[in-house]
This record gives structure tokens, C-alpha cells and sequence, in this order.
């Protein structure tokens, strides 16, 4: 069976990320003042080896991704530091509305899995980890609806195929609907589940073909807010 497919609170998928206040260190009020001075970007945070040791730590990935929550990158990022294993994978994405207007300033929360499948090093095993993933962003469309996301290609595990899961929030939406989805990435060796494609079709997922072979896989779509 394919993992389900909901439509999330914004957090809900990270209910563990907003740690008590009493849950700090001072590695991460210095990443956050630094970050509140424009001194530090998330993409420097996310990739840079000297703060590997927090994000390899639950506890303090939990409080680090509550600070990068407040940071968020706009138009983009790497998300993956060189020495990430996995194939890297360049992904070009325009938002769009069912008319085909493009969504400036969405808000995307977007985590996956690692090469493995895993969500964390200390998750039992593929599939596991999602609740404080390793390998996450926070991210805001630019005015034309884009992000650009550098990272690796998930593990696929079970019967999903590498994905990625989003929480979106549109700018200024008063009832404050937030969005689940999951942007598969289809390589033609198995068949896509068959949920998983009535999903698409439905609009609550998307799937984007790749070519595996590829040393370096990049992808460039436009994905349809519409569904549930």
C-alpha cells in the first residue's frame, strides 16, 4: 500500500519540530541571530559541515528546523552538502494556480528521505523519520512562482517512488488553508502505483518523469495548486 496522502496541518508532519523554549543551545541562538543580521543563510546552514553535528542530532535538528521555520529562502536553495551520498538532483518548479498563474510568495515546507530511504540516521528503518526528517527546507516562491532546489534524489522505499513532501501556504490567505503534497519522480523501471496515479489525477499529487541513468538528474516542472 502507498503511504497516505492527507492534507496536513502546516506543522502536523513536524509536530516535534517546535520544541519547548526551554529546548536551545547556544549553537543554535547564535545560528538564529545571525540569521536575524543576514550574516548566515539556510542554504549555508543546511550544507555547511561545521553544522552537521546539529543536524545529525534530533533534539537539535528539532530546534534548528523551528529556526530556519522563521528564515526561509527565497526562490531556493541547496539542501544537501557535498558530501551528501545520492545522485544529485537540480529541481526547477514554477507554482501555478489552476489557470496557470503563477503563486508568488508561497510558503513550502519540503523534507524527503535520504539515498536509503530513511528520513534520519536514528530512524528503524525506510520510511521511517518523517516526524523530524534530516534532509528538509523552508522555502518562499519568487515573484514569478519559482524555486530552485538543489539536493540528491530520495530513496524510494515500500511502494513509493522517490518523493518529496510539501506543506504549502499561500501569502496572505485569510482561513489559513494549508496544503498537502507529494511531487513523485517517475524513472519508467516499475510501474507507479496505481493510487498513487489516480492521486495526480486528482490533483493532490504530482509525478514528474527522470531519467536515473543520468550522473546529475534535473527536472523542471510546473506544478497545479487544484484538489482537495
Amino acid at each position: 500500500m502507498r503511504p497516505s496522502i492527507a492534507t496536513f496541518g502546516f506543522l502536523s508532519v513536524i509536530t516535534a519540530c517546535v520544541p519547548p523554549e526551554t529546548v536551545t543551545s547556544s549553537d543554535i541562538t547564535h545560528i538564529a541571530a545571525e540569521l536575524d543580521a543576514g550574516r548566515l543563510s539556510a542554504e549555508a546552514v543546511l550544507t555547511s559541515e561545521a553544522h552537521r553535528a546539529l543536524l545529525d542530532d534530533p533534539e537539535s535538528r528539532l530546534a534548528l528546523n523551528r529556526t530556519l521555520r522563521e528564515h526561509p529562502a527565497t526562490g531556493g536553495l541547496r539542501m544537501t552538502g557535498k558530501n551528501e551520498p545520492g545522485t544529485p538532483l537540480h529541481l526547477e518548479a514554477t507554482f501555478v494556480d489552476g489557470d496557470g498563474s503563477p503563486i508568488a510568495d508561497l510558503r513550502i515546507y519540503l523534507f524527503q528521505a535520504g539515498v536509503d530511504g530513511k528520513y534520519a540516521a536514528e530512524a528503524s528503518g525506510p520510511g521511517e523519520g518523517d516526524g523530524n526528517p534530516r534532509l528538509f527546507a523552508w522555502l518562499v516562491t519568487d515573484p514569478d512562482g519559482r524555486i530552485v532546489l538543489d539536493t540528491i534524489l530520495p530513496g524510494p522505499y515500500g511502494e513509493a517512488p522517490p518523493h518529496f513532501h510539501m506543506m504549502l501556504l499561500r501569502a496572505g490567505d485569510e482561513t489559513a488553508r494549508r496544503i498537502g503534497r507529494r511531487l513523485y519522480f517517475d524513472a519508467g523501471d516499475a510501474p507507479v502505483h496505481p493510487e498513487i496515479r489516480s492521486d495526480a489525477a486528482e490533483g493532490v499529487a504530482w509525478i514528474v518523469p527522470i531519467d536515473a541513468r543520468e550522473a546529475g538528474i534535473r527536472v523542471s516542472a510546473e506544478l497545479a495548486l487544484r484538489g482537495r
